[in-house]
């Protein structure tokens, strides 16, 4: 699967975009141009600057995708960080096919409103930061942790990488690891599978430096936490919302 996003000042196909309407267009494929036309699955309108929440900027930008859509450029449009009342009014635009939140363990404030309306609207939902900026893979120590650079936004903004979070946090990671060990699964894969046992949960974005890393994440696609492996983790869920990146505070 191949997917593309244009948005608030993120680069895009290598150029830098501001996710106005010229913008979007710029995301989709120009059959004039010479080579292979690269037709994206996926087109998501990212994250909203403070500037565009306000009407028309959704229902400008994703005008623009949904004549990209009828012309064959793009199959299905997709929109990230939206509020159920932005993807309502997307809605009244184009049909969304998918939507990507942040959800983790550590970060459930999805769980409120968006899920619930996503599953009754048939919005597909891919998930991103399944392992809150690593904290949830098992490698993130104290001692790591401790040594990550001042400049580390983690370590200066996020409060899951400070007390008193830390502490509760990395007892979480312990609980998952041992669930993980009697499956021979990583806490990551726990991790992960957390995620997806939601039912309005369509997949799980996972990233990995490293080749050998990615085998331990997709075990997670293959195993299912019993409901008492649930009550093992729930104990040690954090009330309201972790901080995702820094951006999201926005």
């Amino acid at each position: 699967m191949t997917a593309t996003e244009a948005g608030d000042d993120v680069v895009l196909n290598s150029i830098k975009k501001s996710g106005k309407q010229g913008h979007s267009r710029q995301a989709a494929p120009r059959p004039d141009r010479r080579g292979p036309v690269h037709r994206p699955p996926w087109l998501h309108r990212h994250r909203l600057c403070p500037a565009r929440r306000a009407p028309p900027g959704i229902e400008a930008a994703l005008s623009t995708l949904a004549k990209a859509q009828a012309q064959g450029k793009i199959r299905e449009i997709g929109v990230s960080n939206f509020s159920v009342p932005q993807l309502r009014r997307a809605q009244s635009v184009v049909g969304i096919a998918c939507l990507q939140p942040p959800y983790s363990a550590l970060m459930r404030d999805v769980e409120k409103e968006i899920l619930p309306f996503c599953e009754q609207a048939g919005i597909g939902v891919i998930a991103y930061s399944t392992l809150q900026s690593a904290l949830l893979t098992g490698a993130m120590t104290r001692a790591r942790i401790a040594q990550l650079p001042d400049d580390d936004w983690r370590k200066t903004r996020s409060a899951d990488y400070q007390e008193p979070r830390l502490s509760r946090n990395l007892e979480l990671v312990e609980v998952m690891r041992g669930i993980g060990r009697r499956h021979g699964l990583t806490p990551a894969a726990v991790a992960i599978s957390w995620v997806l046992r939601q039912p309005a949960v369509t997949g799980a974005i996972v990233g990995a430096r490293r080749p050998t890393q990615v085998d331990g994440l997709m075990a997670a696609a293959g195993f299912q936490l019993s409901a008492d492996e649930l009550a093992e983790i729930a104990p040690l869920l954090p009330d309201g919302m972790g901080v995702n990146v820094p951006a999201a505070r926005s």
